[in-house]
Formats: structure tokens, sequence, C-alpha cells
């Protein structure tokens, strides 16, 4: 086992004598830095997206904290929309330097989201402030919900 204590304590009665919320979080943080270590092939999801949406569009943002605005490609198809990022490998002089924690991702970076409506790309706008890019997304007009008005006898 990768980390002999985490099986002490998992197995032991001391899980079930402490805070089991404390234990939890123990364990999640050890498995973290496993996942998060230099060797590991884990990937998360990233770029990471808040999306939102009202009836006339949505509106996504997202941190891409140290890339270039060059570096990013926005895609629509549809009601699709995808976002690619390129983030350059921070290097070390290999003669000097070793790493001792290395948290901070790199590579291409790619993610889509599927919206519930179809979105007018001609009008779709984008802007990259501070390392955070927002993209406002508007719903075609033939997709957005009418309003039908009912007549009397």
């Amino acid at each position: 086992m990768l980390f002999p204590e985490l099986q002490t304590r998992f197995f032991s009665n001391d899980l079930l004598q402490n805070d089991g919320l404390k234990e939890m979080q123990y364990l999640s943080n050890r498995l973290n830095r496993l996942v998060n270590s230099e060797y590991s092939n884990y990937s998360f999801e990233h770029p990471t997206f808040n999306v939102y949406s009202n009836q006339d569009s949505a509106i996504i943002t997202s941190e891409l904290p140290g890339i270039e605005l060059d570096d990013i490609d926005i895609q629509i198809v549809h009601n699709t929309i995808t976002i690619k990022t390129n983030k350059m490998e921070e290097k070390l002089d290999a003669e000097t330097s070793h790493w001792l924690k290395r948290e901070r991702t790199y590579g291409q970076m790619v993610r889509s989201v599927e919206l519930p409506f179809e979105v007018d790309a001609n009008k779709t706008k984008a802007k990259f402030n501070r390392g955070i890019l927002t993209i406002e997304l508007p719903r075609k007009e033939e997709d957005k919900p009418k309003k039908i008005s009912i007549k009397a006898n």
C-alpha cells in the first residue's frame, strides 16, 4: 500500500472513536496529495466553468490563470461551446533545481458545454480580463420562448 498509515488508520478502531468528519478530511487530503503528485496521470476538468442562463442568453465564466489571450480558442456548434487552451509547462534548470511540490496543471486543456438552447454565434461576445474569460452566448431568436396570446370569445 502506498500509505501504510492510511491502512492503519482506516482499519483501526480510531476511525470509530474519533470525529468521523475529521478522519474523512484527513484521508481526503492524503489521497489528493497522491492524485496531484508529479507522477500521477490523473487529470482534472480544466478549464473550470461557471455557467448560468436567463431567457435571452447563457453566460460562461472561466478562470484561466497563466494563459495568454492568443492561446484561447472558442468554438460554437449549434448549442455546444468548446474552449481550448494551452498552458506551457514551467521549466526548471535540471542541473541546479528539482521539484519539491508540483500542483499546477499545464498542457492542452479542452472543455465543452452543451447548452439547453441553440446559440447565435454571430452575436456571441467574449472578454478576457485579469485571467477571467467571460462569454455571453445569446439564444437564437427562433429558439426563445414565445408568449401566446389568448383571445376571449
